[in-house]
């Protein structure tokens, strides 16, 4: 286990926001264009569905902001 030092922590914990936002912008877009697709609606709907429900769980959108995780956080979003 790596031994993380409270700079670094503070540091990821200011970024983490911003990053987190931008991820979710990205998904955002991401969806629009899913919905334009010239599909019928209810297929763009279900797709829609499906694919919130996967990008939910992403390290992206939810994240366990505890220091012992930090290394693994990060890892896990590379």
């Amino acid at each position: 286990m790596y031994d993380v030092n409270e700079k670094d922590w503070k540091i990821l914990r200011k970024k983490i926001i911003i990053w987190q936002e931008n991820y979710i912008q990205k998904l955002n877009n991401e969806y629009i264009e899913l919905l334009q697709r010239n599909n019928k609606a209810s297929q763009n709907f279900w797709d829609l569905e499906r694919r919130i429900f996967k990008d939910k769980k992403s390290i992206g959108v939810v994240i366990d902001m505890r220091k012992s995780m930090m290394v693994q956080n990060i890892l896990l979003s590379s």
